[in-house]
C-alpha cells in the first residue's frame, strides 16, 4: 500500500511540476486577476476514489514537511470504489456524483453532490 501511495504522490508531482512548463499566454499588456498574493498559491485537484483521496490527504503532509512556506490548496472530487469508466460516464451524462473535499488552511470541508 505505500509503495502504491508512493508511487501515487510521485505521479502528481510531476504531474503539478509539467503543468508549470506549459506555454503561458502573452499577458504583458493585460491587466493582471490575480495578486501576486494568489498567484503564489499552488492548486491541486484529484479526481477519483479513496486511493486519490489518500494521495491528496497524504500531499498535504508532504507539503508542510518539505516546502512550509508554500501557500497550497488541496481538492478532490471523489466516489467511492469508482473506476475510470464510471467517471467518464458522470462526464458525459452531466452526472452530480461527487463529493468534493477541499483543504486551503489544514482542515478539510466536504461538499456533496458536486459536478
Amino acid at each position: 500500500m505505500k509503495k502504491l501511495l508512493s508511487i501515487i504522490m510521485s505521479l502528481m508531482m510531476v504531474s503539478a511540476m509539467l503543468s508549470g512548463c506549459q506555454k503561458q499566454p502573452d499577458t504583458t499588456n493585460q491587466t493582471p486577476t490575480q495578486s501576486p498574493e494568489e498567484q503564489a498559491v499552488l492548486k491541486i485537484l484529484t479526481i477519483g476514489n479513496s486511493h486519490s483521496i489518500d494521495a491528496t490527504w497524504m500531499l498535504g503532509s508532504v507539503f508542510e514537511a518539505e516546502a512550509p512556506d508554500q501557500k497550497l490548496v488541496l481538492g478532490t472530487l471523489y466516489v467511492s470504489g469508482c473506476n475510470i469508466s464510471q467517471h467518464a460516464d458522470f462526464v458525459r451524462n452531466d452526472k452530480a456524483a461527487y463529493e468534493y473535499f477541499k483543504n486551503t488552511n489544514g482542515t478539510w470541508l466536504s461538499t456533496k453532490m458536486f459536478h
